[in-house]
């Protein structure tokens, strides 16, 4: 059936209009004596946001049109608002990278200099080798931002080997037993079963980094390291003695930008470290979690502060599972 020719004018007008950048957001309601299939899925492929055939009362079509126009006005703002961030968020990026360039030259200098040129006290060398620390904690802070872009994007690939997590373990331990900033604190692993996975071990090793040094961070006295060995997984937990955090907010610590304050609340920040890890657990087909209560977490396990992840079996190795906060 060949439609009329008042509709076929109104439907090439339509196209004009929704082809144009000025006047693409305007609705157009499309009224019609010729209520056929024909001729609705005309309109519909001209854009037309409403097709109704008459007759049609006035308030109705009215109402129909605020909404359609209020409707419109929330979508354009949304979308100026994502690419917005989507561009905001490429800047970022680009800053991101360009910066490690002089972070690195300036710790290749600080190294220079205490390893070549006099230095006039041990209280200049102690802010030299601070100074040298805190460029450290700057250059993973950006290799983290990275990283953590290219896993969401999911285009950071994965060097698979063979890990020994027990091995792991105890190298990132040597540095934490005895004074840790002021406090003595018990450091512990436990072992079981074989602690081999298939994974990329500069990941993993950076998993195991973050989730030791939230739990030393927050410990009062104690921290403890476990992994246990099963057929085709193994299961790695973490667990200290500090203060606990409300059941609400286990999910949200593994959220970008958030950071435990000492209290067990959570604060914004610049923390990424567990986004960081669940995305890792995730990239090698596994699961990140933490439980806690509040409050001191130092007699009973119930009430220590532990968070776990477990890794779906990745080919060809044994799977990872992950528990550590």
């Amino acid at each position: 059936m060949a439609l009329a020719a008042g509709i076929v004018a109104v439907i090439a007008w339509s196209y004009v209009i929704k082809a144009d950048p000025q006047t693409h957001f305007l609705p157009i309601i499309g009224i019609s004596s010729d209520d056929s299939l024909e001729a609705r899925l005309e309109a519909a492929s001209a854009g037309f946001d409403h097709f109704q055939a008459k007759p049609v009362e006035l308030p109705e079509l009215v109402a129909r049109a605020r909404v359609l126009v209020e409707t419109g006005a929330v979508l354009r703002a949304t979308a100026a608002k994502t690419e917005s961030l989507m561009l905001w968020h490429d800047w970022v990026r680009y800053i991101v990278h360009d910066l490690r360039n002089p972070v690195g030259v300036a710790i290749g200098n600080l190294a220079y200099v205490m390893e070549e040129a006099p230095i006039a006290s041990d209280e200049s060398r102690r802010a030299l080798e601070d100074a040298r620390c805190e460029l450290g904690r700057v250059t993973s802070m950006l290799q983290d931002i990275l990283d953590t872009d290219r896993l969401q994007r999911g285009v950071l690939a994965l060097e698979r080997a063979r890990v020994d997590l027990e091995r792991l373990g105890r190298e990132l331990l040597a540095p934490t037993r005895g004074l840790v900033g002021g406090r003595r604190l018990d450091v512990v692993l436990d072992a079981a079963g074989p602690c081999i996975v298939d994974g990329d071990p500069a990941l993993l090793r950076r998993v195991l980094v973050n989730l030791m040094g939230n739990a030393v961070r927050y410990a009062r006295s104690r921290v403890r390291l476990a992994f246990e060995g099963a057929p085709g997984a193994v299961r790695v937990s973490v667990e200290n003695d500090g203060p606990g955090i409300g059941e609400e907010l286990c999910a949200r610590i593994f959220e970008p930008w958030i950071v435990l304050d000492p209290t067990g609340g959570v604060t914004h920040g610049t923390g990424l470290g567990l986004a960081f890890c669940r995305l890792v657990v995730a990239a090698h087909g596994g699961e990140i979690a933490v439980t806690s209560s509040a409050g001191p977490s130092a007699v009973t396990p119930d009430r220590t502060k532990k968070s776990s992840s477990a890794m779906r079996r990745s080919p060809p190795g044994p799977k990872l599972t992950t528990v550590a906060p």
